[in-house]
């Protein structure tokens, strides 16, 4: 019986059951399967990302959205059971473990506080919509040009809101230089406008960029991808950048240059970081040297976060009190929580400011666990990844696809990055799925075997 290979798998042809060999065209065809299939699930992903990406800007909401996302998550569910390829059962147990408790803790939240506001909503835009979307794309594969037409489809989709943002910004304040620039976030009326153009509010403008900007840089510092592709991506930094400096959110600038850091710690190695942070330096130079009074500002309110100034720093301060408060609140509701969401309706703040603090005052004392766990798992993985090096193009995906949720999730540890804003789920959709496909860490015997 001859057997004709489809991506690790073996597949007949009906002239190979016959005992004769396969034609050339048959042989043909068979072989542009893989392909053929593989373009698909890519495209797929690349749509999700990108219809999450442009939430803001695509007409309808959640009437539009979610059946687009159902059909997607579908036809990758029925992809995916097609899959008979023998899986490694380990390798994401921390991630997997630290979701199902959150998840648990949510259900069981949800069930006890299903009367309070917004708490049926965020449970199902959050917690069901992520375990559907984990649960269609955990066992898909992806090549590293499968993942680069994701990204694109990433990128395509966040411009929209980026540009749309910069243009609604443009219009309300007009021509502006460096120093109004940085300071135009405490207008906050005239910065409404901004905020409805792109994810709600400042915070949540910040954690999708902290998503988006780490994989855009790693492409561009990436010399074996295609030039034209690494073009793109540093082209639209620019508007990545220039809204990075219009929300001045100092959490997002820390993030960001920790990420940037790691980025090319791993792409370029670790010889060539002093260069990198000499860079970072000179930019910083040329910052005082060209706009000084938006240069100080911004060193001042870094300066102040840094240090937790609470008595100089108003932002600080109240940052301090709505933690103090949380952490109040979780003791008191320490088992099951207020309900996914209900933060807002006994937290004088809306949020606890912090990612598992908030999660244990909503979802009780599993949820805390199980946030806890899902990051520390996270940062092990990054860590793991590193530790591989950049020469293997499977630990080149896995890098890919953690950077974004590592740096999103470092941003939620310390400010508590959103998880919806109504009806858009997109911090919820583009980190559970970049979790979902990341490869799976082989264990030592059969990596050695390997080789």
């Amino acid at each position: 019986m001859t057997a004709i290979p489809l991506t690790g798998r073996g597949i007949e042809t009906p002239g190979a059951l016959k005992g004769a060999p396969a034609p050339a065209a048959a042989r043909r065809w068979v072989n542009a399967i893989p392909v053929s299939s593989s373009l698909i699930v890519s495209v797929l992903v690349a749509c999700l990302w990108g219809l999450h990406a442009a939430a803001p800007s695509v007409p309808g909401r959640l009437y539009v959205r979610l059946p687009l996302m159902l059909f997607i998550g579908m036809a990758l569910l029925l992809r995916r059971a097609k899959t008979t390829a023998v899986r490694v059962p380990f390798a994401k147990n921390g991630l997997v473990v630290g979701l199902c408790c959150w998840l648990i803790a949510a259900t069981l939240s949800t069930v006890l506080n299903w009367q309070t506001e917004s708490v049926l909503a965020t449970y199902f835009v959050v917690f069901v919509c992520g375990a559907f979307i984990y649960a269609t794309m955990s066992h898909i594969d992806l090549s590293g040009t499968e993942v680069d037409i994701a990204i694109a489809g990433l990128l395509i989709g966040s411009l929209f809101p980026l540009i749309n943002g910069l243009q609604t910004f443009g219009t309300e304040f007009g021509p502006t230089d460096a120093t109004m620039l940085v300071a135009a976030y405490t207008n906050r009326i005239r910065m409404g406008g901004y905020e409805i153009a792109t994810f709600g509010n400042r915070g949540n403008t910040a954690a999708f960029l902290l998503i988006l900007a780490p994989i855009l840089l790693a492409v561009m510092l990436d010399a074996k991808r295609h030039w034209m592709f690494r073009a793109v991506c540093a082209l639209s930094m620019v508007p990545v950048v220039l809204n990075f400096l219009i929300i001045q959110v100092r959490a997002g600038f820390l993030t960001l240059i920790a990420s940037a850091i790691v980025v090319y710690w791993f792409k370029r190695g670790a010889r060539q970081l002093p260069l990198f942070i000499a860079g970072l330096v000179l930019v910083w130079l040329f910052l005082f040297n060209v706009a000084p009074d938006a240069g100080w500002m911004i060193r001042d309110r870094i300066v102040a976060a840094v240090t937790l100034d609470t008595d100089g720093d108003t932002s600080v301060q109240g940052r301090a009190e709505a933690l103090q408060e949380g952490v109040r609140l979780a003791k008191r509701y320490w088992l099951l929580g207020v309900g996914p969401g209900g933060g807002p309706t006994v937290h004088s703040r809306d949020s606890a400011h912090q990612f598992q603090i908030n999660q244990a005052m909503e979802t009780g004392i599993l949820g805390f666990f199980g946030t806890t766990l899902l990051a520390v798992s996270l940062f092990i993985c990054l860590i793991r990844t590193m530790a591989r090096g950049r020469d293997d193009e499977t630990n080149d995906v896995r890098f890919m696809l953690l950077i974004g949720p590592a740096s999103y999730l470092a941003y939620s540890v310390t400010v508590n990055a959103a998880l919806n804003n109504s009806s858009v789920n997109t911090w919820t959709v583009l980190v559970v799925s970049m979790l979902a496909l990341m490869p799976r860490f082989e264990p030592r015997r059969l990596r050695a075997v390997a080789r």
